[in-house]
């Protein structure tokens, strides 16, 4: 079958066999919504296969099929095949891999690579009810300087950390969506995740720094440093590089900048909500 998501001019080719990948792309794609029809496209932009080793992929961005042995961990990896098949067809979107949170009705987004500890700071928030717009990924309109959700769920890499305490990890027992032995996604509603297609204009940047020093600081950065984050992790590939580079000038001219060096979870959220809530 090719599923059809919303906002992309290609299908995903799916045939499944049983592997158990369209079960498990329900519950993870959130409220990205996709229409199920036969596959009758001549030119299906990702193509997912179950077999008996596992689960298959190609698409335009793999230099050679992806193989899975458990369908989590393929559903997982097709995630970014999926947000690089959206950004194809919106050329005049930036896409930042950031986390990004919504404090009154601005949001706070997480410029930090991979393996930092943005989704599982963005669960700690959530458990504190904040509400996030993502975990990994974020369309950024740079004329608007509005952020979009994907409507994603988060996803944790296993073991999740145990130091976070009783309550970060019966929020995630409580929310618990399909996992393996190294992903465990979220299962999270509206009210704790934007929904997919929902825009908030980007009101500060944050730095994310986890420690185990016990120390909790949160502190104002450069506009030279907090620019050199956000630009090392945007993926356009199609917008020129000056339009790049002026529009996140302008992001950065308009955003409250921070580095947050923390070990505690409850102080984290205390901080930030202290520099970017009027509530407090």
């Amino acid at each position: 079958m090719d599923l059809w998501f919303d906002g992309m001019t290609r299908p995903v080719r799916l045939h499944d066999n049983d592997s158990g990948v369209l079960i498990i792309l329900r519950d993870i794609v959130g409220t990205w919504a996709f229409q199920e029809k036969p596959d009758e496209h001549d030119d299906p932009v990702i193509t997912i296969w179950g077999h008996s080793s596992g689960v298959s992929r190609t698409s335009p961005w793999l230099d050679e099929p992806k193989v899975y042995k458990d369908p989590t961990n393929a559903a997982c990896d097709f995630l970014v095949d999926l947000v690089h098949g959206y950004n194809a067809d919106h050329p005049d979107q930036l896409c930042l891999h950031c986390a990004a949170v919504i404090i009154d009705d601005r949001l706070v987004i997480f410029p930090n690579g991979y393996n930092q500890g943005k989704s599982t700071f963005m669960t700690l928030l959530a458990s504190r009810g904040i509400r996030m717009l993502c975990d990994d990924v974020m369309p950024l309109d740079l004329t608007s300087q509005q952020g979009m959700s994907l409507g994603l769920q988060p996803r944790l890499r296993c073991p999740i950390p145990t130091p976070l305490g009783n309550r970060f990890m019966t929020f995630v027992n409580d929310h618990s969506g399909p996992h393996s032995a190294r992903f465990h996604f979220l299962k999270l509603g509206s009210d704790m995740l934007a929904d997919f297609g929902e825009t908030y204009p980007v009101g500060g940047v944050v730095i994310l720094e986890r420690n185990e020093a016990g120390d909790n600081i949160m502190q104002p950065v450069s506009q030279a440093e907090a620019l050199k984050a956000i630009i090392l992790r945007n993926f356009a590939d199609q917008m020129p590089a000056p339009d790049i580079l002026d529009g996140l000038c302008g992001l950065i001219e308009q955003s409250r900048l921070f580095k947050l060096n923390y070990s505690s979870g409850d102080t984290a959220a205390e901080l930030l909500l202290n520099k970017f809530s009027s509530g407090q």
